[in-house]
Parts: structure tokens; sequence; C-alpha cells
């Protein structure tokens, strides 16, 4: 049966993905492909806009924690664990059971850089949300009143959703970037209810947030220095 939990750990996606059981691989003897696919999930995490490290309540930034152990881990050690896993070849199997990647950011990752997806979790044909919708024809109009674009449900949708939050923080400034995604004006004219992911809206919203509002993202700049 397929897996459908939205979100997975890092070392389950590495270990499945190759066909191993996450609960035999001896930590101490990795296969080759095993440490490929670590060093390359952890990179993206840190590298790619969309790609994340959660935690298992699908939360960014926040401190992780093993159910087994009770190990807690807190942003500043997410970030170094991950950057020594990629860069340092350091697989720390607990640390790697306790960050979790969501299965859109995952997928999405994956069909950009032209891997299959992994059955063990994907159903065969299944798409992202964004690429399985059909187009529909709405009126955008541009500076001669003469523009018509053909746009997917979830761009009409960010679209929509951004103008409300550029409206709003004209409002209100200093109404932070989760406080948004909750907005009624967003939910409901934004149709924000219907994106049930971790970070869907969030990331149409940090587009056009206020600096001040924005924070750090705490992964480093994309550099291959």
């Amino acid at each position: 049966m397929i897996n459908t939990l939205p979100r997975q750990s890092i070392w389950e996606i590495a270990c499945r993905s190759n066909d191993l059981d996450p609960s035999m691989v001896d930590i101490k003897n990795l296969p080759l492909k095993l440490k490929d696919a670590l060093k390359s999930i952890a990179r993206a995490t840190h590298y790619d806009e969309k790609m994340s490290v959660l935690n298992s309540n699908g939360i960014e930034n926040h401190s992780a924690f093993h159910p087994k152990t009770h190990k807690r881990y807190d942003p500043k050690d997410i970030h170094s664990k991950i950057n020594d896993c990629y860069e340092k070849e350091s697989f720390d199997k607990e640390f790697l059971e306790t960050v979790f990647i969501e299965d859109e950011h995952f997928a999405n990752w994956c069909i950009n850089k032209n891997i299959p997806l992994p059955t063990f979790w994907f159903p065969n044909g299944w798409k992202p949300f964004d690429f399985e919708e059909k187009t529909l024809t709405v009126n955008v109009v541009d500076k001669d009143n003469k523009l018509d674009i053909n746009l997917r449900p979830s761009q009409a949708d960010k679209i929509a959703c951004q103008a409300i939050g550029r409206t709003l923080w004209d409002m209100y400034p200093n109404m932070t970037i989760a406080a948004m995604c909750m907005h009624e004006a967003i939910q409901k004219y934004g149709n924000g209810k219907i994106y049930k992911g971790a970070h869907t809206l969030r990331d149409w919203l940090s587009e056009v947030a206020p600096e001040n509002v924005k924070g750090k993202k705490g992964r480093p700049k994309k550099s291959e220095s």
C-alpha cells in the first residue's frame, strides 16, 4: 500500500527510495547510494527555496524532538547538522529520523531534477498540486487594458492572496506572515482554505511581506564557494 503521510523523515526517504529498510541499515557501514541520497536531500534543504527541513509537526525553524530518545534539537543544531551531513558526510541517524520533508516539496524537487518519484510514497502518475490542475482563462488587464492570460487556479489564487496581503499589510504593517495566512480575507476571498500544505500560503505571502516581518530564513545564501 502507498504511504500517504504528508511528510517523511530524511532518513526514511533516503533509505526507502533506495529499497533499504530504515530500521535495518547499519549506520557504521552505509551503502554509497544511501550516502549520496542523504547528502543530496540535505543539501537541497539549504539551497532549494522550496524544500525546507520541518519538525514532526510540519513547522520550519522550530526545535525538533526524537520521541524514542527524547533528544531535542534547536534550530541552530538542525542547521549545523544538515550542513555537516552534506559537507562532512556526518550521518547522524537519530537526527535524520527527527527532521522531515513535506511530500509536495520533495516531489517538486524530484521533478525539477528529473529524479523518479519514489514508489513507496507516491502512486504511479502522481503529480504535485500545481502540475495536475487544468488551466482557466483569467482576464488580467495591462496598462493598455488588453491582456488575457491563461492561468491555473492556483496561480489565480496566488495573485489574489498576494493582492489581499499587500492591502492588509498597508493597514497592519506589523502583522506576521503566520497571522496573515490565517486572516479571514486570505482564507475566504483568496481561497486560502483549500491550501492545506505547510508552506503554500506562507511561500506566496512571504514574497510580498514587508521586510520587517519577513525575518531571517535560517539557511545560508546560495553560494557554491
